[in-house]
Formats: structure tokens, C-alpha cells, sequence
């Protein structure tokens, strides 16, 4: 009985043996799919496989300084030269890194004057050149001289971006602000009392427009002549400090050979329109009727209003308020 069972498990080990298979391990390791950030080292993990049956030819590569998608092929051949199984792998190079700055420091800033980004910070990317960022707003001024904080942003062409907050407190300096808008600049000295800068706009006799900042009493007169029926020209000044242009001082002027009226009132300059019903005095040396004068100054005024608007705020940068 033993003898029968022994013969019969032998029997059984046999069959089994002769059925069984070594079972082959070909296989990627790793993902199929890989993301590294640009300039970081690739590794490649390589493929599985039965060293002593088969070969490994791998094609293709990864360039990690160049983003991209790169496709690494990997191809087991039997010693033969058959083609046993080929494996694909994607690598992905990608840019996630937003640009770099570096705030600039010990720098003055005016109202008025024009300024870029680099007046501010300097940046740099970890893939792209300074050319190719995109940085907003592009140009800055000052148009008060009240404490501002600047919004930058810096996005670079993987749509990275960085902000950059810019808090300053620009100076009030006239003349360095005509300097930059006209060549045609005239002070005085700065040791005298009622010290002037003055922008001559234009200078047709008759037809001038000045701009004259009075830097002991920090006031701004804007100054326009045109031709008048009353004499050889008319003038009317504009004229209030700084930021105090809500309660405006108007003066009128007519000229004939050296004589002239003048009148006198106050208007609302931060508006576009006015309209002046009466004058605080005249000096009628041309022996004027006022009712004439007012008429003539109404009929410019609102020019002459729209005109000191748009040479403010378009080529001095600056608010009327």
C-alpha cells in the first residue's frame, strides 16, 4: 500500500514539472508618461527584460534645456536579431517657474516724468530672455505727489508671472519736469524771491501759451494769447497752486500799444466748461466796456479751459485737482 502511494506522488510531480513554463519579464519601469521642469536632470529608468535571451536598443532622448515633448523608444531583440517587443516612453519638459526680480534702490522718482519697469526692478527668467517677458504696466507717471503703489506683473511665455508691488512717494520738481518735456526753459535764479520756471508753448506774437510754475509759492499759471476785436490781442491766465485748481484765480487782458484792461474771477479749472458773469476789478486804461470784456472772455474761456486740460494731462502728466 505505501510502495502504491509513494510511486503514484512521484508520478504526479513528474506530470507536474513537464507542464510548468519560466514565465518572461519584459516591462518599462517607470511611467510611461514623465514631466521634469526645464535645466532639471533626467534619469531614465530603463526597460525589464531576460539579459541572457534578448538585447536592448533604445532611440530617442531627452533635451532638458529645451522644453518639448521627447519620445524614448525602447526596442528587445532576440540574439537572432528578431524583434521580440518594443516599449515607449514620453518625457515632458516643461517651464513652471515663475520669473525672478530685484528691486532697484537709492532712486528718486518725479511727478510727471516718464518711467519703465527697469526704473523699478530688474528680472530674469529661468528659461526665456528679458525680451520675450511680458511685463505690465509698461510705462508709469507719477501724476500727483501723493504716495502710489504700482501693480507690475512679469509673465513669461509658459504663462508664468510674478507681481511685483511698488510703493513710492514722488517729488514735485518743476523744473526737472520742464527740462523733460521742452527745450525752450527759462528760471530764475533760485537765490531770488519769486523764483519762476517757465515752458514757452508757442511763440507767435499774438498767439503764444505759457506755462509758468512760481516755485516760492509752489502755484502754476497757464497763459494763452489770441487775437481780439478789443485790441491788438487778449490773453487769459489760468493760475492756482498745485492740486488747487478747484478754486482757480482767471485773469483777462487786453492789449492795444502798451496799455491794457484786466479783469478778474474765479472758476472751477478742474471742469471743462465756465462761464464768468462778473469780473472782481478792472484796470480799463483802453477805456473798455466790461460787458465787453466778459463777452470776449467767455468766447475763449472754454478753449482755452480744454486746451490747459489736454497740455496738462497728455504732455506734463499731471492732475488737475
Amino acid at each position: 500500500m505505501n510502495k502504491i502511494l509513494i510511486a503514484l506522488c512521484s508520478a504526479s510531480m513528474l506530470l507536474a514539472g513537464c507542464s510548468s513554463t519560466t514565465q518572461e519579464t519584459i516591462k518599462i519601469n517607470g511611467e510611461l508618461e514623465e514631466t521634469i521642469e526645464v535645466h532639471s536632470e533626467y534619469v531614465d529608468k530603463g526597460v525589464t527584460y531576460p539579459k541572457d535571451k534578448y538585447e536592448l536598443i533604445v532611440n530617442g532622448g531627452v533635451i532638458n534645456t529645451i522644453l518639448g515633448r521627447y519620445e524614448i523608444k525602447y526596442s528587445i531583440y532576440t540574439k537572432e536579431g528578431e524583434l521580440k517587443k518594443e516599449l515607449h516612453r514620453f518625457v515632458n519638459v516643461v517651464d513652471t517657474t515663475a520669473p525672478s526680480y530685484e528691486l532697484v534702490t537709492g532712486k528718486s522718482y518725479y511727478v510727471g516724468m516718464e518711467y519703465v519697469a527697469s526704473d523699478f526692478f530688474t528680472c530674469a527668467d529661468n528659461y526665456y530672455g528679458n525680451s520675450e517677458l511680458a511685463i505690465s504696466p509698461q510705462k508709469v507717471f507719477f501724476t500727483r505727489n501723493e504716495a502710489k503703489r504700482i501693480a507690475f506683473s512679469i509673465t513669461d511665455k509658459s504663462n508664468n508671472g510674478a507681481s511685483v508691488n511698488i510703493d513710492v512717494v514722488p517729488t514735485f520738481d518743476f523744473y526737472k519736469l520742464a527740462q523733460s518735456v521742452s527745450y525752450n526753459v527759462t528760471r530764475n535764479s533760485a537765490d531770488v524771491v519769486g523764483t519762476y520756471t517757465t515752458i514757452r508753448i508757442g511763440n507767435d506774437i499774438g498767439q503764444s501759451k505759457s506755462l509758468t510754475y512760481y516755485e516760492d509759492s509752489g502755484s502754476l499759471h497757464y497763459l494763452e494769447q489770441f487775437p481780439s476785436s478789443l485790441g491788438t490781442y487778449a490773453s487769459i491766465q489760468i493760475s492756482a497752486k498745485f492740486g488747487e485748481f478747484s478754486t482757480a484765480n482767471v485773469s483777462y487782458h487786453v492789449s492795444d500799444a502798451g496799455t491794457y484792461s484786466a479783469g478778474f474771477a474765479n472758476i472751477d479749472a478742474t471742469k471743462a466748461t465756465a462761464n464768468i458773469s462778473q469780473f472782481r476789478s478792472t484796470i480799463n486804461n483802453l477805456n473798455l466796456d466790461t460787458s465787453k470784456m466778459l463777452s470776449d472772455c467767455n468766447n475763449h474761456i472754454n478753449d482755452v479751459l480744454s486746451n490747459f486740460h489736454t497740455y496738462m494731462e497728455n504732455t506734463m502728466h499731471l492732475d488737475i485737482y
